[in-house]
């Protein structure tokens, strides 16, 4: 009899150990976006396992006997079987997973602020991101604009003409994904680039006045400092546009006052009646009816 409980023991000792079999209780999230997390519930898991999706084979970056969490790679949006594997084993159970493509996203516009008054070739933008899939479109403020897509990263779109103020941008993937809104700064403060001697005439001589965002009521600020005496303040004095046809400029020629000439929105040109010859310092600034000024810009001239 105890022989025979030996000879038992023995042959139950001899019989191989089944491993548990693999479950896949949950996962999620579900649908699963690529390039994201994904956990999967169930077990036992050991170090061994690895997921297999739309064939391929995924190993997990983190693995507990109950949980195992993986990347998603690079596929197609769609649904496909997902299954476990071990070093002993297949599990019979799959899972479907449903896999969406991640949305398009902005990093920068170069550039992102313009001027206002700026030339077509300014205003084109270079949107840099990612996830930007074929039939992709661009939206400013609202509104479909024409766009090219360079690139899954690149996209070039020119900003149609516009007022001064922030606008936001964003696009568009064809299965309806959006962007987070990108600012873009279109800007009207005027600036001064530099001043040159214009034509001259029996009474009086012109300024040519080079910048961006003049506009056509814009205004003249002059400093004037005596001849030879810089230690007293200057004379101030405002110049007000009269605008930009020949006509007007014609009469500005007969006048005996000064007076400001607007071309376009990057060229003024100051008739100026100086009553001396002889060079001196004069601080101009331009100014908008809107308050913004450019800074000051300093030369010598009669």
């Amino acid at each position: 009899m105890k022989s025979s409980f030996s000879s038992l023991f023995l042959a139950l000792l001899l019989v191989p150990t089944l491993s548990a079999a693999l479950e896949i209780t949950s996962i999620y999230p579900d649908p699963a976006i690529v390039g994201s997390a994904v956990t999967v519930i169930g077990g036992p898991f050991d170090s061994s396992i690895r997921v297999m999706i739309n064939g391929r084979e995924v190993i997990p970056n983190q693995i507990d006997e109950r949980q195992l969490i993986f990347v998603l790679p690079e596929m197609n949006a769609g649904e496909y079987a997902l299954y476990l594997i071990t070093d002993q084993q297949q599990a019979e159970q799959t899972i479907s997973l449903r896999v969406t493509l991640p949305p398009p996203r902005i990093s920068s516009l170069d550039p992102s602020n313009i001027d206002e008054c700026s030339t077509q070739e300014q205003r084109v933008i270079l949107l840099r991101g990612a996830y930007f899939r074929e039939g992709v479109q661009l939206m400013l403020d609202g509104q479909i604009l024409p766009s090219t897509r360079l690139s899954d990263t690149e996209i070039n779109f020119t900003v149609p003409p516009l007022s001064a103020g922030t606008y936001g941008v964003k696009v568009i993937n064809p299965d309806g994904s959006e962007s987070f809104p990108h600012s873009l700064w279109l800007n009207n403060i005027p600036h001064i680039s530099d001043i040159s001697r214009g034509e001259d005439y029996v009474s009086f001589y012109q300024l040519v006045i080079n910048g961006i965002n003049f506009v056509h009521n814009s205004s003249l600020i002059v400093y004037e400092y005596p001849v030879g005496q810089t230690d007293l303040p200057p004379q101030q004095r405002i110049v007000q546009s009269q605008g930009g046809t020949a006509l007007r400029e014609q009469q500005a020629r007969k006048q005996s006052t000064e007076a400001l000439i607007y071309i376009d929105c990057n060229t003024l040109i100051y008739n100026r009646h100086p009553y001396s010859g002889q060079d001196k310092t004069l601080v101009l600034r331009v100014g908008n009816p809107d308050g913004k000024q450019t800074d000051s810009y300093e030369l010598m001239s009669p």
